[in-house]
């Protein structure tokens, strides 16, 4: 179970309505990926499928800085799968109804935190998507090697995942919400440190349940 560091903040700071559908993860090669916890709608804001441009957050100031790294800290907090990758393709498109899309065909260099198997996949953000705007605005961007924060789930189809009626209906499937950051020395350096945090309190709890484990069987 995922710590709640962060309820009250986002709670606070969740004003608006979630819109979004699950997209699903379209692997390739060897590439695996386990679904995590339900996704929850107060996680929107820090997996939109979408991009950040900011190098070095710790020199942000102000509320704006402050802000920045309290959405990284939930990000590092929540995330199932944290790595740097190399971006291999941008490509635009349009989906069955209509809505514009953007595919990022991405490589895995290295696990940070999580279980991912080393590979090609496809990350997926639509005009829907909390992300997409800026996203978009940033297209160019969107290239060389970047840090990955990735949220995994299961979703059912009431169709196949193709949307064709008269298949057989796909009723477990992996969906995906994500996040890219630059990855410069700097904001690598606070994703570590929040990461140790997460891993300290994981740790935590690890300990707790087996004492109290070891204490139930005692008596």
């Amino acid at each position: 179970m995922k710590p709640n560091l962060l309820g009250a903040v986002m709670k606070k700071r969740l004003t608006f309505a979630i819109v979004l559908l699950p997209l699903v993860v379209v692997g390739c090669g060897a590439t695996t990926i386990t679904p995590g916890e339900p996704f929850q709608p107060s996680e929107q804001r820090f997996f939109d499928d979408g991009i950040d441009v900011v190098a070095d957050i710790n020199a942000l100031q102000g509320q704006f800085g402050f802000e920045a790294r309290e959405d990284m800290d939930a990000r590092c907090n929540l995330a199932d799968v944290i790595a740097q990758v190399t971006i291999e393709s941008v490509h635009s498109s349009t989906r069955g109804d209509g809505v514009a899309e953007t595919l990022i065909s991405v490589k895995i260099n290295q696990i940070i935190y999580g279980e991912l198997s080393t590979g090609e996949f496809q990350l997926r953000s639509n005009a829907n998507s909390l992300g997409y705007t800026l996203l978009k605005r940033h297209e160019s961007a969107i290239n060389g090697e970047k840090l990955l924060f990735l949220r995994t789930f299961e979703m059912e189809n009431e169709t196949n995942e193709r949307g064709l009626s008269g298949e057989t209906p796909v009723k477990q499937t992996v969906g995906h919400h994500f996040h890219l950051s630059p990855n410069s020395s700097a904001v690598l350096g606070l994703v570590q440190k929040y990461i140790q945090k997460r891993k300290g309190a994981e740790s935590g709890k690890t300990d707790e349940s087996v004492e109290g484990n070891t204490g139930a069987s005692a008596n």
